[in-house]
Order: C-alpha cells, then structure tokens, then sequence
C-alpha cells in the first residue's frame, strides 16, 4: 500500500522559484538588435526631417508676422501645406514609437532571460517586470533602469555583479530619457493653449527642441543596445568554449634515476 498522501502538493508546486531560472536557455537577442536599432535610426531621421518641417513653419509665421506675404491666399496655401507635412511626419512618429516600444520591450525580456541562462542570481526583477516598469506611473522613473542596471552588470559578470557599479553610458540613457519624458509631459499641458502667432511660434521652438532631446535619448539607448547585446554574445561564447586540454597533466609520470 502507498505511502504517499494523495492531498500533498505536487512535487512541481514545492521546487524553488530558482530552478525555473536555471532551466532559462540562451537565445541569441541579435535579429531583436538590428530590429531595434534599424527602427531607432529611421525614428531618428523622421526626427531630422521634423525639425526642418517645423523650422519651415516657425519661418511662415515669423513672415506672417511680419506682413512679408503678398496676400492672404498665399499665406494659407503656405501654411497649410506644410501644417499637413508636419502632422504626416506626426503620425508617422507615432507609428514608429509603437514600433520601437515593442521591438525594445522584446529585447529586454529576452537580455534580461538570458542574464538567468548565464546563471546569475539575487536580480531584483523578473523578465516580465524589467519591461513592464515602463508602464507604471511613478514606478517608471527610477525601477526601469535599476532593471537595466541589473542585466546589465549581470551580462558583464554572471557571479559576482553584485560587486560591480553602473557604467556612465546607462546613467546617460537614462538621464536623457527622464528629460525627454518631463518635456513631453510638459508640452502635452500646454500646447493646445497656444492661439496668437507670437504663441505658435515660440510652440514650435519648444517641440524642435523636444524633436532633440528625442534623438539623444534614442542614439544613447542604441549605443546600450549594441554594447549589451554583444557582451551577452561575447558570454555565451566563452562559457561554450571548453577548457584548453592539459595533455601533460593526463600522461604518466616518468621516474628517471
């Protein structure tokens, strides 16, 4: 007769959260780089463009202003077009964020899962959480990098980056990104508020200048791509590599008189 209580627990509910971690498989995340690095610079170049688009604008204006326009037709064909070229470049922009958001929510997961197959431990968040800080309010100003920060120092030394502090290069991602975040939550509360030309004019400087900030952020965040996504590369070559064979050390010994 069976020993065993058939209201126990299976044995898979009672094995420790750390064993999960230890069946996590490298998976290389370079196909999930280039996606992430193509979409930042084609971000950033629709960025450029942006800038010009509205620097044309804010030029219309300051002729507007100015009364330099021969009539009234040639002032609203002029700004309209290039209104409706600013607000294509617009929605364009935002097609590509939702894009880049998910192609760079990807690669976290997978940097962060791969962090675990190199067989570090004591990380603060799952997978899952080092991407989903970024969309809890107030939580996403400091969890997110702190999540980075981890996979990062992890990737450089699976067992004892504990002992290891942040580089500059994350601290400047970072930095860059809360700035371009607190000017975009800035403009979003006042440039609907904007309605004399002298107004729309100082509008548009203000999102050239968040346009900037913007492709800071993005180069910083590409530079962190690339440098971590080859230290996870080079990490996994060197714990596939097999040791040098000592061929001496396996020979007999030889006893000369």
């Amino acid at each position: 007769m069976s020993s065993e209580n058939p209201y126990s627990a299976p044995l898979s509910a009672l094995v420790d959260v750390r064993t999960t971690e230890q069946r996590q498989e490298f998976r290389s995340p370079q196909a999930l780089r280039t996606a992430v690095i193509s979409l930042l610079v084609v971000m950033s170049v629709v960025s450029v463009l942006t800038i010009v688009t509205m620097a044309l604008l804010q030029q219309s204006l300051q002729q507007f202003e100015s009364h330099q326009f021969e009539s009234a037709q040639a002032i609203r064909s002029v700004l309209t077009s290039r209104g409706r070229m600013q607000a294509a470049l617009s929605g364009l922009q935002l097609l590509l964020i939702v894009a880049t958001y998910v192609a760079s929510g990807m690669w976290i997961y997978r940097v962060a899962c791969n962090v675990r197959a190199f067989g570090a431990r004591g990380l603060d968040d799952t997978p899952g959480w080092a991407v989903g800080w970024y969309a809890i309010p107030f939580m996403n100003l400091q969890r997110p990098f702190r999540a980075m920060e981890q996979i990062w120092l992890a990737s450089q030394s699976p067992l004892g980056w504990q002992k290891l502090a942040a580089p500059l290069l994350l601290r400047l991602w970072w930095g860059s990104w809360l700035v371009m975040c607190f000017h975009g939550a800035f403009v979003m509360r006042t440039f609907g508020s904007h309605h004399t030309v002298p107004e729309m004019i100082s509008s548009e400087s203000t999102l050239m200048l968040g346009q900037a900030l913007e492709i800071i952020a993005r180069l910083c965040f590409l530079v962190v791509v690339i440098r971590l996504t080859r230290m996870q590369i080079e990490q996994h070559e060197r714990a596939a590599t097999p040791p040098p064979l000592n061929i001496m050390a396996k020979l007999p010994s030889v006893v000369t008189s």
